[in-house]
């Protein structure tokens, strides 16, 4: 067999390998290029591990925080209305500055 086809052969991975490689890499503070290095493998097969076999995000509150009104009820509020930006009812006199700055 010639050296270039030694080098084209590849020992193959299985899952329950590759899944704590990953985990590692997602603890630690090591760069991509350095773990491809190490384990001798291209970043785009780094990228379909870490696709396939990474630490998968919690979707469910993926870009959400929870919002806490500042008010204990939820009753309707009865004061009378001061200005109307927007859509954005106030009930509270503010400054003209104020109110110029929700125009802007």
């Amino acid at each position: 067999m010639s050296s270039k086809a030694k080098k084209t052969i590849k020992s193959r991975l299985t899952p329950a390998q590759i899944r704590p490689l990953i985990e590692n890499f997602e603890r630690q503070d090591h760069s991509i290029k350095d773990f491809c290095q190490r384990y001798g493998i291209s970043e785009v097969t780094f990228y379909n591990w870490r696709k396939k076999y990474g630490i998968k995000p919690n979707i469910d509150n993926a870009g959400f925080i929870e919002i806490i009104p500042a008010v204990a009820s939820c009753e309707p509020i009865t004061e009378k209305l001061f200005a109307q930006v927007r859509g954005i009812n106030i009930y509270h006199p503010v400054s003209a500055e104020y109110l110029k700055s929700l125009l802007a």
